[in-house]
């Protein structure tokens, strides 16, 4: 029996799919149909489509089958068992696939999370969970039975705070659960602010995900004026930091979510408030207890004033930036390079071969499918539409 490759979890009776009976050849047709059952790791049946015809298959040939599932493209190469022919569907018997390969097209990269959401539907409100999430859409859980291109709003608050209020989508898919609930994706309609927080936030955790989160640790510059950034980045040039401009009181939310901040540089000229009652409001704010407050500029008396408030120092300007590095938080020593680790004894109990290599075992190789090889080869044109549901992609 074949190895599972979440094949079984997205498949459904119904399911559009296309056939090509013919794969590798140039302009072979590709014969649109639905599935109409199968056996896990043992065969599924193809039906045509009501009056295609039956394309010409002999039994052990493969075919490619191709469907859209999620925001994804899904393919396999399959065995021909048997075709079926019936008077009003047709039905051919493929082989469970060894090897299924899927390629991700939707406009926005979705993160995983698990958080409450309410869901509105007019005058009433259901309690219901978000799986997934992107700045133009999410994937959404419910109890309450509705259908694709009903619109209602959601109302729910990000894991990083951020709140969420009576947000406008269109449900793109549905799918009924064997539990009896129901999954849909839906499509955030009306672009607002709280897109760019729900950007971020992904952008953020997808890279802690995937191991990639901001590898320099960075200082945020709260300025109105953009040459700062440029100021605090060439006296620092010479340090692991980097500057990163934040352009006011919202833009410095959603980067602290973003970015690897060790400190905060403040000028004394803003816009919204002013640097003193910056300073107690971002040492108010969770998770920013151990970040450093600098104030640069404002003169003698401001500086009295951020430094009884919270600020670790303050600097007359940008151009002292220097003297803010002892004020900030050690940084993990970094990993030793190759060289290094080969000139370092061995440690106890670590067994070395002949040249004084290290033997590891041998690491558990892993079943995986490219797209670019012979058993996968498929081609999707992308149309990228703006639905953050299903994209409609032509297969064929």
């Amino acid at each position: 029996m074949a190895t599972s490759s979440g094949l079984e979890k997205c498949l459904a009776v119904g399911l559009d799919v296309f056939l090509d009976a013919q794969p590798g050849q140039n302009n072979a047709p590709r014969y649109p149909g639905r599935i109409r059952g199968w056996d896990e790791g043992n065969y599924i049946l193809f039906g045509l489509n009501r009056g295609a015809r039956l394309p010409v298959v002999r039994r052990g040939a493969e075919c490619v089958v191709r469907f859209m599932h999620e925001g994804e493209v899904w393919g396999f190469t399959a065995a021909v068992g048997e075709a079926i022919a019936q008077s009003e569907f047709p039905l051919i018997q493929l082989h469970w696939p060894n090897n299924v390969a899927r390629i991700q097209v939707r406009k926005h990269e979705r993160a995983p999370i698990h958080i409450p959401c309410t869901l509105h539907v007019g005058e009433e409100s259901d309690d219901c969970s978000i799986n997934d999430i992107s700045s133009g859409g999410c994937s959404l859980i419910a109890n309450r039975d509705l259908a694709v291109s009903d619109t209602m709003h959601l109302s729910f608050r990000m894991p990083d705070g951020g709140q969420v209020s009576r947000r406008p989508v269109i449900i793109r898919n549905r799918r009924e659960d064997p539990s009896g609930t129901f999954s849909y994706g839906c499509q955030f309609q009306e672009e607002t602010e709280e897109d760019r927080g729900i950007e971020l936030f992904v952008k953020r955790k997808i890279a802690m995900d995937r191991g990639e989160a901001a590898p320099h640790p960075q200082l945020l510059v709260l300025s109105r004026n953009d040459e700062d950034v440029r100021v605090a980045q060439q006296g620092l040039k010479e340090s692991p930091y980097q500057a990163v401009a934040a352009t006011g009181i919202l833009d410095l939310g959603y980067r602290l979510k973003t970015c690897n901040t060790v400190g905060i540089l403040i000028s004394f000229e803003q816009k919204e408030l002013s640097a003193i009652e910056i300073i107690p409001l971002i040492n108010a704010t969770q998770d920013t207890e151990e970040v450093p407050l600098f104030l640069y500029g404002g003169g003698a008396d401001l500086h009295a004033q951020a430094t009884g408030t919270g600020a670790a120092l303050c600097l007359d300007s940008l151009e002292q930036v220097q003297e803010v590095l002892p004020h900030l938080p050690a940084l993990p020593e970094p990993a030793a390079t190759e060289e290094e680790e080969a000139d370092a004894p061995a440690e106890e109990g670590e067994v070395t071969g002949a040249e004084g290599e290290s033997e590891a075992a041998p690491a558990e190789e892993e079943d995986s499918v490219s797209l670019d090889s012979p058993a996968e080869e498929m081609e999707f044109d992308e149309d990228d539409d703006g639905d953050d549901g299903e994209d409609e992609i032509d297969l064929g």
